[in-house]
């Protein structure tokens, strides 16, 4: 097991492990992003992020970048009320390499296990997503506005 600071093998801080971690999935402004939402609430939350959720969970060997936000995606969607952190992980996914057909894919996968309302709200959010990034799931017909 490793300690609260450093994994096995890293010299490296949980801090320092955890922002190297996050800006190398989420970026560094998607950090500061996040770091903003919270500054005048609750600043030390975003430490506890980046020092666990990045400095040990996504910094655990065993899934590839893509399959870490798979199983975000399907987890938020299935939990909901969780839009902040579904949008976030929708715009990782999308920076780590799956394309918007997977990004829907996946969120359609939950749909045995979170029913039709809470499939449709991450629906609504992947498509939010995808038009800030002007990308699209399927080619619009032309002539289709």
């Amino acid at each position: 097991m490793h300690t609260s600071e450093q994994q096995a093998g890293d010299d490296r801080t949980q801090r320092e492990r955890g922002l190297e971690v996050a800006e190398a999935f989420a970026g560094a402004d998607m950090v500061d992003h996040v770091r903003a939402a919270f500054a005048d609430t609750a600043p030390e939350f975003v430490d506890y992020m980046v020092d666990f959720v990045f400095g040990e969970v996504y910094a655990r060997p065993g899934l590839s970048p893509v399959e870490r936000q798979i199983a975000s995606i399907v987890a938020l969607t299935t939990l909901g009320g969780a839009d902040f952190a579904l949008k976030n992980h929708i715009e990782i996914g999308l920076r780590v390499g799956m394309d918007p057909a997977k990004v829907v894919a996946t969120i359609m996968q939950a749909l045995p296990h979170a029913g039709f309302a809470r499939v449709a709200e991450a629906m609504l959010m992947a498509r939010r997503v995808f038009a800030e990034q002007d990308l699209h799931v399927f080619d619009k017909p032309s002539g289709a506005s």
